[in-house]
């Protein structure tokens, strides 16, 4: 089953071209979990433009939390299959390549206090500042 997703934040939209995310916890010498579940940092690469919001958001407003979101869909259907949500979201790294004969591409990763898939949350216990 293909799948398309795309990746929504201020208000822009951005193909994106490969995504991972992952949600961990610590266990003891049993295997038996051991902490609260953490992580949940969020890697995107996207096809690149002449918008560099992205990279502004990072360098720019690095203390301004954004929020997005990253809307998985089938290729043969516009309805939504899930959609991944990240609130108090910061880019917590950003790299630019160029191959010749290939699309430009853009790397981001986000680290999110909060982040939900359907009935799934997490809230990562971030000290205030």
């Amino acid at each position: 089953m293909a799948f398309k997703a795309t990746f929504e934040v201020s208000g822009k939209k951005y193909d994106i071209l490969s995504c991972s995310y992952a949600f961990s916890r610590n266990i003891d010498h049993k295997g038996r979990p051991s902490s609260d579940t953490s992580g949940g940092t969020v890697n995107l690469a996207l096809e690149s433009t002449e918008d560099t919001s992205l990279l502004e958001s990072m360098l720019n407003t690095a203390e301004k939390p954004l929020t997005c979101s990253i809307d998985f869909q089938q290729n043969d259907d516009t309805a939504s299959l899930k959609k991944l949500e990240l609130k108090q979201a910061y880019i917590i790294q950003y790299s630019e390549s160029f191959s010749d004969g290939a699309p430009m591409v853009f790397q981001i990763t986000l680290s999110a206090k909060e982040i939900s898939l359907k009935n799934a949350k997490l809230v990562n216990d971030w000290p205030a500042k």
